[in-house]
């Protein structure tokens, strides 16, 4: 009985942050709890209007997994392009 009770909390748990990302980030003022504390908002990349719907949400929260996969190779990518841009640290990127 306990593997079955810890599946069916993995499952909700599951659930749970697919929903808290597709609600939150999709919602008009497009921020999580966390953006919310730093004063973070995600917004669209053509209106500038912030909250990318609730389809772009669920993407967003299956898209970070796609960046940490090859040893985290996609957070990497995104720090360096960050640098070049906003600090000129890196020369060929």
């Amino acid at each position: 009985a306990v593997p079955d009770a810890l599946l069916a909390f993995q499952l909700m748990s599951f659930v749970a942050a697919i929903a808290d990302y597709a609600v939150l980030e999709g919602s008009e003022t497009g921020q999580t709890l966390g953006k919310k504390a730093l004063g973070i908002r995600v917004v669209d990349q053509d209106t500038w209007q912030p909250g990318v719907g609730t389809g772009r949400g669920i993407g967003r929260y299956f898209a970070r997994f796609l960046s940490s996969l090859p040893f985290f190779l996609g957070y990497f990518w995104m720090l360096a392009w960050l640098l070049k841009k906003f600090f000129g640290l890196i020369e060929n990127f």
